[in-house]
């Protein structure tokens, strides 16, 4: 095994005496797939959850988290967005830790994370426990039974409650060939700085962005500010109609700015 896939091999340990339900079970795995696809894009790496293997006499499934396109270069990135995957799950068994405030203003506790963790965690029954492992870090570890799952749930629907993630109505949209430039970019790992960018089509004001395209990445990263982006954008808005968030994808072109 290279030191890639060590880094990168999430192992689900399922520890059961009764039959598990086959439904319950795919949920929980493409709910962990999302989790890690999710946190993995908010650092800018685009990934897919791919099983290795299943050891044989137990119920252990590795997977393998890989870059669904471009290349290895975004391996820090990928690193990024798996070990705050496992900060973001351990941090809701300890919500009552965290301020409102920090809790109001991360980014990574979305409608779409805490629904993935809840049918992880509901795995979980009297019969059941399961645990999370990322094999090439020592601290990414999760154990969770019938007795902590309750925490976690408590957990979840007190964030819910404090960013009133179910009276919020999410609009999304997606627009093809759009014309983008960037009013910050970023290459660190630091949550207060990301890509900003202005879509004048859309808003006048430099919206927050992911970059779900690789090609594009590095495009961005070579030369930012001098040329217009050429994509296909996911545009979301909050119950209001105020754009929120942009998700850049399908790179098309580049077109260098004129400037008097």
């Amino acid at each position: 095994m290279t030191a890639y896939e060590l880094n990168n091999q999430i192992s689900l340990k399922i520890e059961k005496s009764c039959p598990l339900s086959a439904p319950n079970l795919g949920n929980a795995i493409i709910s962990l797939n999302e989790l890690f696809k999710d946190c993995c894009a908010f650092y800018g790496a685009d990934t897919v959850l791919e099983l290795k293997s299943v050891e044989k006499g137990s119920d252990i499934l590795n997977f393998l988290i890989s870059f669904s396109k471009g290349s290895l270069s975004f391996i820090k990135e990928l690193n990024d967005g798996v070990n705050s995957a496992f900060t973001l799950i351990k941090s809701l068994k300890a919500i009552g830790k965290k301020s409102v405030d920090d809790i109001k203003n991360d980014e990574l506790l979305t409608k779409n994370a805490l629904k993935s963790i809840e049918d992880i965690v509901n795995l979980c029954d009297e019969k059941t426990t399961i645990s999370i492992e990322n094999k090439g870090v020592v601290n990414n570890y999760i154990s969770i039974n019938n007795s902590s799952k309750q925490d976690y749930l408590n957990g979840i629907n007190e964030v819910r409650k404090i960013k009133d993630l179910d009276n919020k109505k999410e609009v999304k949209l997606v627009y093809e060939k759009m014309n983008i430039s960037f009013y910050q970019t970023t290459n660190t790992q630091r949550k207060d700085i990301k890509f900003r960018a202005y879509c004048f089509e859309l808003s006048q004001k430099a919206i927050s962005t992911i970059i779900d395209d690789n090609n594009m990445k590095y495009e961005i990263l070579a030369n930012p500010y001098e040329y217009n982006f050429i994509c296909d954008l996911e545009v979301y808005k909050d119950k209001d109609g105020k754009i929120t968030l942009f998700r850049a994808f399908n790179f098309l072109d580049k077109i260098k700015i004129e400037r008097d």
